[in-house]
């Protein structure tokens, strides 16, 4: 069982597969870095049908243009998902971070 709470990739990372961390009650902070293209369905999903909303707080995405998916990461009101700042405005009209577009921030 993953009992970290933050996860980071390294550069040579190329993809978050489906269900990858789906269900890691513990994670609350994920990194992940420019060369990361594809995330995976449900890749940081959690069972909200069980009332599982999980406690991820902070995403960090260094990739310039927004990755292909989402994971499915649980919208919570202390989410927040910080990008590259020339590429707020591109996150916030992807098909696949349109729906995060009150959590998008740009990076300091």
């Amino acid at each position: 069982m993953f009992r970290s709470s933050k996860v980071y990739f390294n550069d040579k990372f190329l993809e978050v597969g489906a269900y990858a961390f789906y269900e890691c009650d513990n994670l609350n902070e994920i990194i992940l870095p420019t060369s990361v293209k594809p995330i995976g369905e449900k890749a940081f999903g959690q069972n909200v049908w069980w009332g599982n909303y999980g406690k991820i707080t902070s995403v960090y995405i260094y990739a310039e243009v927004p990755p292909e998916g989402n994971g499915d990461i649980p919208q919570r009101n202390e989410l927040k998902i910080y990008v590259p700042e020339k590429s707020v405005d591109m996150y916030k009209k992807h098909q696949s971070w349109a729906t995060y577009r009150n959590y998008i921030f740009p990076m300091e």
